[in-house]
């Protein structure tokens, strides 16, 4: 199996010529790779974990690049479709569901997203990352209220011998 990290929280896996990717993030300079939507517009199945903006962001753009199906909570259907996001493309999924995708066997399970706190929300503030991608923040802040975080959710992915918990943004 092939593991790839794209930054932020964007990941895929593949294996027998089959691949997943989770939580699309790739606008707003946080690409490490510079890799455009259509590099993704292959996928034919993309995964969500949770609302917020940096892992749905990208996705209207990117679904109207591409046929993928996109598995994520309701409450982030629900948003997918606010943004112009097909309805048909997207597949409302909650805990205790299964998916065989491929040679993937998903089991979706219940997360629980980390706490901001005041020592959080003041590292991130004043990390290197925002001072480089300063620009983003006034985007970033109008975006906040049209991705609500919703339901958090945990990916069971068991594919030949390997089992891989992937959290998102795990607390």
């Amino acid at each position: 199996m092939k593991i790839k990290w794209y930054g932020t929280a964007t990941i895929s896996f593949s294996e027998e010529g089959r691949s997943i990717l989770f939580d699309p993030f790739l606008s707003m300079g946080q690409n490490p790779l510079s890799l455009s939507l259509e590099h993704f517009a292959d996928y034919k199945d993309i995964l969500i974990t949770h609302g917020h903006f940096d892992h749905m962001i990208d996705l209207p753009a990117l679904a109207a690049r591409s046929s993928a199906k996109i598995y994520c909570s309701i409450p982030s259907r629900d948003t997918l479709i606010k943004e112009g996001v097909n309805p048909d493309q997207i597949t409302g999924v909650s805990p205790g569901d299964t998916l065989d995708i491929g040679p993937f066997k998903i089991t979706v399970l219940t997360g629980k997203h980390i706490k901001f706190n005041m020592k959080l929300i003041l590292k991130t503030l004043f990390s290197s990352r925002i001072v480089r991608y300063r620009s983003n923040l006034r985007q970033i802040v109008r975006s906040l209220p049209k991705y609500p975080k919703g339901e958090v959710l945990i990916y069971q992915i068991k594919v030949n011998d390997h089992t891989i918990l992937h959290m998102g943004s795990l607390d």
